[in-house]
């Protein structure tokens, strides 16, 4: 077992009161073998690593981690029969203290495949046939069981329960530490909340703090009922205080491996309190103060990571860890844009029990400095699952008929450029367009040529902005010009990257790297599983010659592809163009796909791209190896399957854009999804041939969409590609 993933899974363990935690541990037991048809190693796994389940429903409906969370329920699934089997035994037996544990497991297993109501059925056997035994009271069951029927809304049975285990830590002889009663104290309180009783919230919050002064969880949720209860100063002043404090950047260290940077602030609370500090300061009447707290919960991971890779530490730290209004305002003045920032408010009531949207915060920048604030609610419609939002956006891709196929090994796509638009998809695409354009329609720039950069939050990551639609039909393409951002103060640093670049031009025969329809490599698509070939991409082919020959150079296709040719040349090239196979995962045997000279772990910074393979070289680039360059590219262009995908923080999208920025690169354009040929070629061709004609990314992206909009209507034929970063 590598001894990186023994320190990932020590600390995810830390973390096991985190659903999302837990859905990351899933996927590493899976990658390194523990998961495994041996009973007593089953038995072991859920004592060990799953005892925290209860905790699993705050992933629920979240697009950061769907991924991981279906790996752990995967692995659940697969433990559920072997303690089934198991439980029977120790029933024919007589055996009941070990069906006492096994109904425990089985509740715990269920519990996080999702089936709450047949946990409850199992939990509660266990914590009966335990009292029956005479067994001490087991507190881990009984706040499991406890917040089960929280999030069922059997309040009151709740309640009972978790008095119930706060008496028998209170009677104990010292086994249990003031953070554990301060946890389930704070339990107790939440459900108060939720029960509409807001003076015994307060006063059970308050008793968890007093046992727990240093949690950050019990002084967010301490805040919230704080806000609630109208003190928000008081909620401000505690929150403020929760923040943890900057972190000297050291020189020359890889942060952009230091896994523990985004795991911390993804499952340490983090983004619950900036979502609750924004709410706060908005209600105090302070919205500019709002958008430095939404600005310091983005890309902060992402931003450290750039500065030390491009060796930026001169930078003003402030920018970093502390955005100021007036910094986030010369961005947009010094990159003559409109920025648009997105952040998406948590009903903070529910925090730890699920992800329940509440309102969309939009801040407006335009290049000459006045911030407008507007927001939105959003209500949760009746029947609708609470994370409406991310609902209506994956609507409006599988409308459009996207699929998140992954690893692709026959082309499926091209008849849709053929297909009329689904007028569902129309439907979907103005509601969102309704959501997320209208409120601030007025404010953006009436000049199609001026920039407008969108800065997203979570799901919003996933929308394709450019095929949004008004109320007349047009697509807000036609409109605007378009680029994608993780954070304000990240165009801070691609916009240094690009003039460095520039100063730098390099050496004349730095020739344009053009590489189409690699032989494809062998690929396994699950743990044990056989691997198969990836399917040729002959339209790929097609646009790269198309592509060198516009750009005067020569593409690297087939057999010259290979991962060795691919990396020495993107060293130098000052334009990156890869039209190839792109997905998150790769197996080999039970284990996710590793370069043999990888030092990171794999499942947290997903993102591979097909190469040929050549001698015992697999073929397969992966971030790992793409993060550790520095890339002298303007530009690069992923004209692959879904290369814009990867696991959404609030770090942004971890993937591969993410990787090239990183690397080096100031503007990067990936797909949303797969895209057929003909229209990729025809779109491909028109950016580059607009591109010799003007430098401005942006701009050439937008006319290069509004003729292949022209020659193929369906959205999905023209709309995947976003550029991110720099728009010139």
């Amino acid at each position: 077992m590598p001894g990186e993933d023994t320190a990932v899974l020590k600390f995810l363990h830390r973390l096991g009161s985190s659903g999302m935690a837990l859905g990351f541990m899933g996927t590493l037991l899976l990658s390194i073998g523990w998961a495994t048809p041996e009973p007593g190693k089953a038995q072991d796994l859920t004592e060990k690593c799953l005892i925290s389940a209860e905790a699993m429903q705050s992933t629920e409906g979240d697009a950061v981690t769907l991924l991981m969370v279906e790996e752990l329920r995967r692995a659940a699934a697969s433990e559920l029969r072997l303690c089934q089997q198991a439980l029977a035994n120790a029933q024919k037996t007589g055996n009941r203290q070990q069906e006492a544990a096994l109904l425990r497991a089985i509740g715990t297993m269920y519990n996080i495949t999702g089936e709450k109501v047949r946990a409850v059925e199992f939990l509660r056997q266990a914590y009966t046939l335990n009292k029956m035994l005479g067994n001490d009271l087991n507190v881990d069951l009984v706040r499991m069981l406890a917040s089960n029927y929280v999030l069922l809304g059997q309040y009151e049975t709740a309640l009972q329960l978790y008095r119930e285990q706060l008496a028998f830590m209170t009677r104990g002889k010292g086994e249990f530490s003031n953070e554990e009663k301060g946890w389930v104290l704070a339990d107790l309180a939440q459900t108060y909340a939720l029960l509409g009783q807001p003076a015994e919230a307060l006063k059970y919050y308050r008793q968890g703090l007093a046992l727990n002064p240093d949690s950050r969880y019990i002084k967010i949720q301490l805040g919230g009922a704080l806000f609630d209860a109208g003190d928000r100063a008081e909620a401000q002043r505690l929150l403020e205080s929760a923040i943890p404090k900057p972190v000297p950047i050291p020189a020359g260290e890889a942060l952009q491996f230091d896994w523990s940077r985004i795991l911390e602030f993804e499952w340490a609370g983090l983004r619950n309190l900036y979502s609750l500090l924004q709410e706060i300061l908005v209600a105090q009447g302070q919205p500019d103060r709002a958008l430095e707290a939404a600005e310091r919960g983005k890309a902060v991971a992402f931003t450290e990571a750039a500065v030390v890779r491009l060796g930026l530490q001169s930078l003003n730290p402030a920018l970093i860890y502390q955005p100021t209004v007036q910094q986030l305002q010369q961005v947009a003045a010094t990159h003559n844009a409109t920025i648009v920032q997105y952040s998406i408010i948590l009903n903070h009531k529910r925090f730890g029990l699920g992800i329940e949207n509440k309102a969309l915060y939009i801040w407006v920048i335009p290049p000459q400095g006045k911030i407008t604030f507007r927001q939105v609610s959003l209500p949760l419609p009746s029947g609708q699952p609470r994370n409406s939002l991310e609902v209506l956006v994956a609507s409006s891709l599988r409308s459009l008929g996207v699929t998140r196929s992954g690893l692709v090994f026959r082309e499926e796509v091209n008849q849709a450029a053929a297909n009329p638009i689904d007028p569902v998809a129309n439907q979907n695409l103005r509601d969102l367009y309704q959501l997320l354009i209208q409120p601030i329609a007025d404010l953006l720039p009436q000049n199609p040529e001026e920039q407008v950069i969108f800065v997203p939050h979570q799901e919003l990551f996933q929308v394709p902005f450019a095929a949004l639609q008004d109320e007349t039909g047009r697509y807000l393409i036609e409109r605007h010009t378009l680029t994608i951002a993780p954070a304000i103060r990240v165009l801070a640093l691609t916009q240094r990257q690009r003039t460095t670049l520039a100063q730098n031009p390099g050496r004349s025969g730095d020739l344009p790297l053009i590489v189409g329809n690699p032989t494809m490599p062998l690929v396994s698509v699950a743990p044990n599983q056989p691997q198969r070939q990836l399917a040729a991409l002959p339209g790929a082919e097609k646009e790269a010659k198309s592509i060198a020959a516009l750009l005067g150079t020569q593409p690297l296709l087939g057999n010259q592809a290979t991962k060795a040719a691919v990396m020495q040349r993107m060293q130098t090239a000052r334009l990156i163009h890869l039209a190839t196979h792109g997905f998150l995962y790769a197996y080999r045997g039970n284990g996710l796909y590793q370069p043999p000279d990888g030092d990171y772990s794999p499942f947290l910074f997903p993102g591979i791209l097909a190469l040929a393979p050549s001698g015992r070289d697999a073929g397969l680039l992966t971030v790992g190896e793409i993060v550790k360059l520095r890339l002298r590219a303007e530009l690069v262009v992923l004209s692959a399957c879904e290369t814009g995908q990867g696991i959404v923080f609030s770090d942004g999208v971890l993937g591969l854009a993410r990787s090239f920025l990183i690397a080096g690169v100031p503007s990067v354009m990936v797909s949303l999804w797969q895209v057929p040929d003909a229209p990729t070629s025809f779109l491909m061709t028109q950016f580059y041939q607009n591109l010799q004609r003007q430098p401005d990314k942006a701009r050439a992206l937008r006319q290069a969409m509004l003729a292949t909009l022209k020659e193929y209507p369906n959205p999905k034929s023209w709309a995947a590609f976003v550029l991110i970063g720099e728009p010139e």
